[in-house]
């Protein structure tokens, strides 16, 4: 009975043996495989808007200064495309005859130059610009029904030129803190939208997306301190995009939408 009850074990641990080898093992031929490029829903929405989101570039006509910002592509009329983006990127520039804007498309290598709108309104933080590419350009969408919902811990994302053209429609992502907030911006109310999107200098102007795609504001600044007493308290996430009601009610306002 024992040597049956060893026998068994003995074929037991044979066929375990066996099956690590490849007489029993099926090797997979690849080479005919297609490979598939693994999109998530945050690619799939940069890339719906990404060339609509711009750089500008402001300065005189000596050049020793310049102002550096974000915008994004939002009407085309005419072969005129406009661009939104913050006031006070253009600021120092406004009224100036010999002032330069400039207008990147795509890249750092193509740029367009760019006229001002009257479409400016320092309170709301708010200019449009126009340039004239003798070509396509892509355009997000904004009109007077446009009013997308915007939730408490919604994923959003930002695209725009941090720090410099170096960066050029740099992508980053955070949540929504606060879908209203009341910011003050010189002596006016602006209603804007509290996120966790690391923006930074530079970023000014560029858009925030939610994951559909869809334009919900326009990066404007961040609290980067507090004072407590005579000291600086460093903070980090509190960054604010001017609300897309806002935007649009300027846009209506000036008759561009």
């Amino acid at each position: 009975m024992k040597k049956r009850i060893l026998g068994f074990l003995m074929l037991i641990t044979l066929l375990f043996s066996l099956s690590s080898c490849n007489i029993f093992t099926k090797e997979y031929d690849d080479s005919n495989a297609t490979v598939v490029k693994v999109s998530t829903s945050l690619s799939k929405a940069v890339d719906k808007v990404y060339d609509s989101c711009v750089g500008i570039y402001c300065t005189d006509s000596s050049m020793s200064t310049a102002s550096i910002g974000s915008g994004v592509i939002f009407k085309e009329d005419n072969g005129t495309y406009y661009v939104i983006t913050n006031y006070h990127v253009v600021e120092s520039y406004v009224g100036s005859d010999s002032a330069k804007f400039y207008v990147y498309v795509g890249n750092t290598s193509t740029r367009y130059r760019a006229s001002l709108t009257a479409a400016l309104n320092s309170q709301k933080d708010l200019a449009v610009l126009t340039i004239n590419p003798g070509r396509t350009l892509k355009t997000v969408s904004i009109s007077k029904d446009y009013h997308p919902i915007v939730s408490v811990g919604e994923n959003v994302f930002a695209i725009g030129c941090p720090i410099s053209l170096d960066y050029f429609n740099s992508v980053c992502s955070g949540v929504v803190s606060k879908t209203e907030y009341t910011a003050t911006n010189n002596n006016g109310d602006l209603k804007v939208i509290q996120n966790t999107c690391p923006i930074n200098p530079g970023n000014s102007g560029g858009g925030l997306f939610n994951m559909a795609g869809e334009l919900i504001g326009l990066n404007f600044k961040k609290t980067t301190y507090v004072m407590e007493g005579s000291s600086k308290t460093l903070v980090d996430g509190l960054n604010y995009a001017i609300s897309l009601n806002e935007v649009i009610t300027h846009l209506i306002k000036y008759n561009l939408i």
